[in-house]
């Protein structure tokens, strides 16, 4: 699970599909609370800005960055998306 995968990490990468699969894995108090009191969580999903909100408010204490990716699959096989922070 996501929360196992978290537990005591210091930084956290997420990168999901859409809107629908970014609040599925950060928006329920599984994930909030594998967090530790320090970690930095950081979403490169391409998500709307209400979500992205959502998830701040829901992470209230932990350090939370969006950094959206643009570029596509080739890019990403060949290492080349550009993060937007």
């Amino acid at each position: 699970s996501v929360p196992s995968l978290i537990c005591g990490a210091e930084i956290v990468f997420s990168s999901v599909s859409d809107d629908q699969a970014v609040s599925e894995v950060m928006l329920n108090a599984a994930f909030r609370g594998a967090l530790s009191p320090n970690a930095i969580v950081i979403d490169l999903s391409t998500v709307s800005p209400s979500v992205s909100a959502a998830i701040a408010a829901h992470l209230d204490g932990i350090a939370y960055m969006r950094a959206p990716v643009s570029g596509s699959t080739a890019m990403a096989e060949a290492g080349t998306l550009t993060a937007l922070v």
